[in-house]
């Protein structure tokens, strides 16, 4: 089984992670900061996708971002929010992030397996973990 994981940063990386997925042909797909728009070029290509939404981004036109979970077969999946922002889905402030930006996981069952996607957040008030 082959899974690949990656951050798209919003919009920065289209062409070269449709390259990259069609190419590598994996089983299960997890991305972060996925544009929604973008999940019509997943399918196109053969996923079933469950979406997560975390923001709004503003660039070139306005979009949801979150994240995705993917696969080549029917996916069950179930999302839980672990913070949402009081607003709901907002456009994304850098200098608010805690106020604009709900972050999700993606927990799917996928043949005999179970996985879970998010997008891990920092802080700059975080304690090093050391286990």
């Amino acid at each position: 089984m082959k899974i690949i994981s990656l951050n798209m940063e919003k919009n920065k990386h289209e062409e070269s992670v449709l390259d990259l997925l069609s190419k590598e042909n994996a089983d299960i797909v997890c991305l972060m900061e996925v544009p929604d728009y973008f999940l019509s070029a997943l399918e196109e290509i053969g996923y079933h996708t469950t979406f997560a939404p975390m923001c709004l981004q503003k660039s070139d036109r306005l979009f949801t971002q979150g994240i995705t979970f993917a696969t080549k077969e029917k996916h069950e999946a179930e999302i839980f929010c672990y913070h949402k922002p009081k607003a709901g889905i907002v456009v994304h402030q850098s200098d608010k992030v805690a106020e604009t930006v709900a972050n999700p996981i993606i927990f799917a069952d996928y043949q005999n397996f179970s996985v879970a996607t998010t997008h891990f957040t920092w802080s700059a008030n975080a304690v090093e973990f050391r286990g």
